[in-house]
């Protein structure tokens, strides 16, 4: 669990194909004074130019952003404010946890690790 933790408002979402065709999610962060988004996990690929693939990643992703968010549709993330969860100060974002007073679970993106594992090899 990640001691640092920074309030921070949903501003928008991305759910759909980046430019390079994969499929892929984002959520961007108003902190007050700054911004950042978080996700672009890989939900598909085109092995080889191949047909396109998809991982169990993005379910995972998606669901996770969700219990933490404490709502059961994308379209109602923004707007919520969550902790942001970083290891060190101003560096990428690591998870995300309900604020004490709203429901939700905490969701760290490490969690993803090993399923993302076996994608990294092209398979």
């Amino acid at each position: 669990m990640s001691d640092l933790a920074e309030i921070a408002k949903i501003e928008s979402t991305f759910l759909g194909y980046e430019d390079h065709g994969i499929l892929t999610a984002y959520i961007q962060f108003d902190m007050g004074s700054s911004g950042q988004s978080a996700g672009g996990m890989m939900f598909s690929w085109r092995p080889a130019g191949g047909p396109e693939k998809f991982t169990d990643v993005g379910i995972a992703f998606v669901s996770g952003v969700l219990r933490a968010c404490g709502v059961i549709q994308w379209e109602k993330l923004v707007g919520r404010t969550v902790f942001v969860l970083r290891d060190r100060p101003y560096d990428k974002i690591i998870g995300l946890r309900p604020l004490p007073t709203e429901k939700g679970k905490e969701f760290l993106f490490s969690e993803m690790d090993e399923l993302f594992a076996k994608y990294k090899d092209g398979s």
